[in-house]
Formats: structure tokens, C-alpha cells, sequence
């Protein structure tokens, strides 16, 4: 009779007890919302190199941006009548009626078919800035909204001059 063979090293019947590591590294674990500012702090370097590489830039010369000092094509319909600006710029600050319980859309240009940039009630204080256009047979003023900082065309027959 043979003896048995010893198993080769690394073989299937050699073991390793792994019950005494609780830990797999000595540093301890990261505090809790590390992973998140982690994340937070790679974002802001991506958005920052972004913009180093001109990336916004690219979007304002396309017309993607919202800048009244560049000339963007649009599909949409412009105005039928050739607007007429008012023959002197007066800035006023107007109060909304005669909107019930609608509200008054300020318009990225002066006519019904244009966006709206936002909607407001009545009652509500509007700057003008004194630019005035007649188009549509109706006349048009170009108005802030303050408490949002936002500015379009609104019609007139809905503002009243306030002192």
C-alpha cells in the first residue's frame, strides 16, 4: 500500500482562514457625503473646463443664448405690420388690469404668436422702460418684472400708469 500524496501548494484542498480581517485596509471608512462632494468637486472642474474651452460662447453666437445684442433666425411668424417705435423713451411704472382671474403674458416680442417669458396677475407693478411699438393693431410696451428680473413686451390696453 501507498502512502497518500501531499496536496501540491495552491491546490484545491489548501485554505485560508480570512475570519480575523474585519477590514480589507487600515484607513478607515470615508465620513458620510464624502462620495458626494467627491462627485460635487469633479463636476465643477468639468463645467469649469468647459468653460475655459468656450463652450458657452459657442451657444450665444448660435442663438442659443438670450442676448438682445445678437441677431438670431427664428422659425417663427414675426409680426405682420412693421413695428413703429414711440418717438420718445419715458420710463413709467404700470399697475396690470383688466386681466379677471387670467393673467398678463410679457412676450419675448411685441405680437400674440411670440413666446411667453412669463405670466402675471393683477395688481401687479411692471417697469417700462419707455420703448413702445405699434404692431398688430395694438400697441406694445416693454416692461420689467422686478421680483424675477425678467423683461419681454406686454400690451398696453392691460397696464395703467401708476405715480
Amino acid at each position: 500500500m501507498s502512502e497518500p500524496e501531499d496536496p501540491a501548494p495552491g491546490g484545491a484542498e489548501e485554505r485560508v482562514d480570512l475570519s480575523g480581517l474585519s477590514r480589507l485596509s487600515d484607513r478607515p471608512p470615508p465620513p458620510k457625503g464624502e462620495r458626494t462632494i467627491r462627485l460635487l468637486r469633479g463636476l465643477s472642474v468639468l463645467l469649469l473646463a468647459l468653460a475655459a474651452a468656450g463652450l458657452p460662447w459657442y451657444f450665444v453666437t448660435r442663438g442659443g443664448g438670450k442676448s438682445e445684442g445678437i441677431a438670431t433666425s427664428s422659425p417663427r411668424a414675426t409680426a405682420t405690420a412693421s413695428p413703429s417705435p414711440s418717438p420718445s423713451a419715458s420710463p413709467a411704472t404700470y399697475e396690470v388690469v383688466n386681466v379677471g382671474t387670467a393673467c398678463l403674458r410679457i412676450r419675448e416680442q411685441p405680437s400674440t404668436t411670440a413666446p411667453v417669458v412669463t405670466c402675471v396677475g393683477a395688481g401687479v407693478h411692471v417697469r417700462g422702460d419707455g420703448r413702445t411699438q405699434q404692431v398688430e393693431s395694438r400697441l406694445w410696451r416693454y416692461v420689467t418684472y422686478p421680483p424675477r428680473k425678467l423683461s419681454g413686451w406686454a400690451a398696453a390696453d392691460y397696464l395703467k400708469p401708476t405715480t
